[in-house]
């Protein structure tokens, strides 16, 4: 009897560690979505400086 409760609280752990596996790995992926659209908004921003700075230099 001993053995069948330690295999279902092991069964009920590993199940719990998937969620929780499962979880993070939702988490990170969202991090590296948010990580990916800054680095766009700073590139964009960026060269609009350059841009805004060739402008203002070359109308002068």
């Amino acid at each position: 009897m001993e053995h069948t409760i330690s295999a279902s609280v092991q069964a009920q752990s590993q199940k719990q560690r998937i969620k929780d596996l499962e979880r993070e790995d939702r988490e990170l992926k969202q991090a590296n979505e948010m990580i990916d659209k800054v680095g766009v908004v700073q590139f964009t921003l960026h060269w609009i400086g350059l841009f805004v700075a060739y402008l203002t230099y070359s109308n002068s």
